[in-house]
């Protein structure tokens, strides 16, 4: 007896790509090296700064709901920041249109200073995840290591 599967009797692989299906998703190099131990002590510190810097401006009862959105929009503005931390292993720092991503990571602050609602911590989120967006997937603009 010969052991022949047809196609119908194999299991389905879901990971595997589908041929004739190029969706121009490609893994990034600059995702290479983005964590490394100074870059998450670094998001950290930067993201307790960025609650502190970015709750001082709140006018208006704050809730945790409120404050949740904060801290996300703290934690991307972290992670934009920390990837200027150098890499040691790096050839150059940084480029100067780079530093425009960091003015997305300062503009939350600009935009909660106004009253507490859902609106305006969605824009916060919305612009420094932007910055961190810029920062990662710049092109010339590329991360610092």
């Amino acid at each position: 007896m010969s052991e022949d599967t047809t196609d119908a009797e194999r299991p389905v692989d879901l990971f595997t790509p589908v041929a004739g299906l190029d969706l121009g998703v490609r893994p990034s190099s600059s995702w290479r090296g983005l964590v490394t131990p100074r870059r998450l002590l670094a998001t950290v510190v930067l993201s307790v700064v960025l609650v502190l810097v970015y709750t001082s401006g709140v006018q208006g009862t704050v809730t945790s709901g409120y404050q949740a959105m904060i801290a996300v929009a703290a934690l991307l503005g972290g992670l934009a920041l920390a990837t200027y931390v150098p890499d040691p292993r790096a050839s150059v720092a940084s480029s100067p249109c780079a530093t425009m991503a960091a003015a997305w990571v300062v503009l939350p602050a600009f935009v909660l200073a106004s009253p507490a609602e859902p609106v305006t911590a969605l824009m916060a989120i919305g612009a420094a995840g932007f910055g961190l967006l810029q920062r990662v997937r710049g092109g010339a603009c590329g991360m610092a290591g």
